[in-house]
Formats: C-alpha cells, sequence, structure tokens
C-alpha cells in the first residue's frame, strides 16, 4: 500500500478517504491459512480485460511485476512507482 505524505495537520478530507482505503485493503489483504491467487480476467471472445498485479519491492526501493508464461516459466518487469494503484 501506497499513501501520500499526510499534511502538517489534521484534515478531516484528507484523513477520511485514506482511512477508507486503510480498511479496503485490510479487508481484502493476506489472511494467514488461506492462498492468494492473482487472477487475470478474460471476456468471451478470451481478450485479457484486466489484471492484478503481483508487485514485490526490492531492497533498494525499486518494484517488479512477477508474471508467469503458460509453461509456468516466472519472470519480472520493472514497474514505475507512479504506476502502482
Amino acid at each position: 500500500m501506497i499513501l501520500p505524505n499526510p499534511p502538517g495537520q489534521y484534515m478531516q478530507a484528507y484523513f477520511a478517504p485514506v482511512l477508507q482505503q486503510i480498511a479496503r485493503l485490510l479487508t481484502t489483504s493476506y489472511q494467514q491459512g488461506k492462498d492468494i491467487v492473482v487472477l487475470r480476467t478474460y471476456n468471451p471472445s478470451g481478450t485479457q480485460t484486466g489484471e492484478q498485479k503481483f508487485v514485490l519491492q526490492s531492497p533498494n526501493g525499486s518494484f517488479y511485476k512477477v508474471t508467469v508464461d503458460n509453461s509456468g516459466n516466472l519472470s519480472t518487469t520493472s514497474v514505475p512507482k507512479s504506476e502502482l494503484s
């Protein structure tokens, strides 16, 4: 989860959406003992319409998306921080 830097003083208009985002992420985050499944979605014609990304951060702060091909081979692709949701 990436959050913007907070303002210097309390502002309800700023903190309310941030707290809502944290609550949403906590309810959809990893739970011990459950599998984590990252899915791609396709329309009836077989065209990919959406993707959840599995992104890891390296020790130097860079971000990498992990993907798998149809043979199970893993690869990584650099992802700019600005593209993370």
